[in-house]
């Protein structure tokens, strides 16, 4: 994937309207970076394997933790609900899933991955703020308080429960 800084030197601070057009076509490369930068790194499971998203979807690929260089396993990598691991397979995954992310690198907080646990970090500098608080079924809305550190602390994610009952967050 090339670079979205050397094919649109003009990139700085926004989007321009030829990047949009090209980013908008499927196929193109343009358009997977967007999709990962907005959506996060995502891998197709081994063939025969498939989950069902929160609407009942069938979904054969899956959002991982780019930033584990640890993750050997489509288990291990999955990043998502808790409640669809157990389709996830133990198959060995290559290393091309990682991103080069490294715990130097400046804090990022990523969402789009529909967690359903206790907000806690990903890694010391990578915070998810995506706790499904539109799900039917209930979550949490999520902030983390940053005061410009490196190292993110689990002690600073503030968040409300929705619980199913409530009227949804987002219609």
């Amino acid at each position: 994937m090339q670079d979205l800084e050397v094919c649109f030197p003009s990139i700085n601070q926004y989007l321009d309207d030829n990047l949009l057009v090209r980013a908008s076509r499927e196929g193109r490369s343009e358009h997977d970076a967007i999709e990962t930068l907005l959506k996060g790194k995502e891998i197709e499971l081994p063939k025969g394997h498939m989950f069902f998203d929160k609407d009942g979807h069938t979904r054969h690929e899956v959002r991982i933790r780019w930033f584990d260089g640890d993750a050997r396993t489509y288990y291990e990598a999955f990043l998502g609900p808790e409640k669809a691991r157990t389709h996830i397979p133990e198959d060995p995954i290559g290393a091309d899933h990682l991103l080069q992310y490294s715990h130097d690198d400046p804090p990022v907080f990523i969402g789009h991955y529909w967690l359903d646990s206790k907000p806690e970090l990903l890694a010391p500098n990578v915070a998810c703020l995506d706790y499904s608080v539109a799900a039917k079924s209930g979550g949490k809305l999520v902030a983390y308080r940053w005061d410009g550190e490196q190292a993110l602390s689990n002690e600073k994610f503030v968040y409300v429960e929705r619980k199913s009952s409530q009227v949804p967050a987002f219609a």
